[in-house]
């Protein structure tokens, strides 16, 4: 887990200090913190980047297991399979808007 504080460019808002924070990802025995903006990018990449090389790293060994999604959605969800999906099914396909006309 991580714990990500935002709206960092608001230092003259701020109701947390940087140290309180760490003293909770240490007591939580959390990954990391990392302050962010929204608002600026700030850091925005660096958290996204350091959160899924952390996940590929701890799952490599398992990346095998995961499967493509054989239309059988709840056994994944009881066996815990990462779905993978490349096509949506026809029932929440995104309908293309008509084309011409306007409203009369």
């Amino acid at each position: 887990m991580y714990l990500v504080g935002n709206m960092a460019d608001l230092e003259e808002q701020r109701q947390v200090q940087k140290e309180e924070a760490e003293a909770l990802v240490k007591e939580l025995k959390f990954q990391k913190y990392i302050e962010t903006s929204a608002f600026t990018g700030m850091n925005i990449d660096e958290a996204f980047t350091t959160m899924t090389k952390h996940l590929f790293v701890k799952h490599e060994n398992e990346l095998d297991t995961y499967k493509q999604n054989d239309g059988d959605d709840d056994n994944d969800r009881k066996s815990g399979n990462l779905v993978l999906r490349q096509d949506r099914p026809k029932s929440q396909q995104v309908k293309e808007p008509k084309k011409g006309g306007c409203c009369k």
